[in-house]
């Protein structure tokens, strides 16, 4: 007898979801409508609770290494070079802004920067090092009559509850013709990437290159999600590598680590130029996406 197909309700679409794969102890379900993949119990207020509790208080310790060590310098720089490409230098909201390396940059750039972190640690360091250019806090803490030329979430979106509404939020801080400015993992290119390794028997060490948090989300996804919310237009691509322009300690580990990296990288883009900008299969992707210019 054939056991009935798990499901859960999608939290966008509000379809029904089927199972789609179990890693690191957690479960993802995948809706075929809006093709989402989303993490099992985002609905709970127990979860909500747990995730605001672990952003505040442990995040800082855990996972702070990546920018302490500069491995997120390049993209920091590569961001702005894109985000002043469309839309000059002015005001800047960095959503996510963790201990303040890409605020730093752009202050120096001549940028009118600030940031937002539920941090405390994160932003006790951002202080001690820029000055008083962050706020410890959601995007619900920012005040809705405040207005920004660009407004920036790396790596950000697929750590929220429910990314759509946060974009809604950020919407309403820019200024028509204002610019969001997203970065997140490549949902589809690490789903695939963790069926390889787990066909292969390496599941057991997909923690350490394929990147689930409550969300894998895919280039199709944004660029709907978007659009819904009044952007337009919306422009993704295969963003470069956080580890591109080196690390601050140089260890043969480390150089091995940056080569392979770079080389995936030039791969994903080949295919991308190859394809018209059709296929993005790289680790992460970028995303600009301008407010109409007759939006409220």
């Amino acid at each position: 007898m054939n056991q009935p197909v798990e499901s859960r309700r999608c939290p966008y679409c509000l379809d029904d979801a089927s199972l789609g794969l179990a890693a690191g102890g957690r479960r993802f379900f995948e809706c075929p409508h809006c093709r989402i993949v989303f993490q099992d119990g985002l609905d709970g207020p127990e979860k909500a609770a747990e995730e605001r509790r672990y952003y505040e208080y442990d995040y800082f310790r855990e996972l702070a290494w990546d920018q302490l060590e500069g491995y997120r310098d390049g993209i920091y720089r590569e961001a702005l070079d894109r985000i002043e490409g469309q839309v000059g230098r002015g005001r800047l909201l960095d959503v996510g802004c963790g201990c303040g390396f890409f605020l730093r940059e752009a202050l120096q750039r001549g940028w009118d920067a600030k940031g937002i972190d539920p941090s405390r640690e994160s932003i006790e360091y951002l202080r001690r090092t820029i000055g008083d250019a962050g706020i410890r806090g959601t995007l619900e803490d920012c005040s809705p009559g405040e207005r920004y030329d660009a407004v920036t979430m790396i790596n950000v979106l697929d750590h929220l509850a429910e990314p759509w509404n946060d974009v809604t939020r950020a919407a309403g801080l820019l200024r028509a013709g204002g610019l969001l400015y997203v970065r997140v993992p490549n949902g589809p290119f690490h789903l695939a990437l963790f069926r390889l390794m787990k066909s292969c028997g390496l599941n057991g060490s997909a923690g350490r290159v394929v990147v689930f948090h409550n969300y894998a989300l895919s280039a199709a996804w944004l660029a709907r999600m978007l659009g819904d919310r009044g952007f337009s237009p919306v422009e993704i691509r295969t963003a470069g590598l956080s580890a591109f322009n080196g690390y601050r300690r140089r260890t043969g580990r480390a150089k091995a680590l940056h080569a392979l990296r770079r080389a995936v990288w030039c791969g994903a883009k080949s295919a991308e130029r190859l394809s018209a900008g059709r296929l993005l299969w790289g680790s992460s992707l970028e995303v600009t996406a301008r407010k109409k210019k007759d939006a409220v």
